[in-house]
């Protein structure tokens, strides 16, 4: 099952959250510059601001959060060659996962202040 479309923010409930949604795995079939453009994106807004970075989420955290992890993701391969060997399919699974542990790392320490 691939994600759930939100056409209309204010018409979410009728979206179907229950099941398990992943991104598909078109978000992963790139080419080497769309590859090289997250390691650019991934070192200005999270090595680039290891003292200090913040992004405005309120009500949207999780899907900063997504981002950042689908950022991390990325930089995980050192080149182009190492993430082509992986499925497209395979990589929506295994970012799939990574989400699910940084959104469970950040809700545990967000219940700890």
């Amino acid at each position: 099952m691939e994600e759930d479309t939100v056409i209309n923010i204010r018409k979410i409930g009728e979206n179907d959250l229950v099941s398990k949604r992943i991104l598909s795995k078109n978000w992963f079939d790139i080419d080497i510059k769309q590859f090289e453009l997250y390691h650019l994106l991934y070192n200005v807004l999270i090595i680039g601001h290891t003292d200090y970075w913040t992004a405005m989420t309120m009500s949207y955290g999780d899907q900063c959060s997504s981002f950042y992890t689908l950022l991390r993701y990325f930089s995980t391969y050192d080149n182009y060659e190492k993430y082509r060997k992986i499925d497209s399919k395979l990589h929506s699974e295994y970012f799939n996962s990574a989400c699910c542990v940084e959104l469970e790392h950040f809700y545990q320490d967000f219940y700890k202040i």
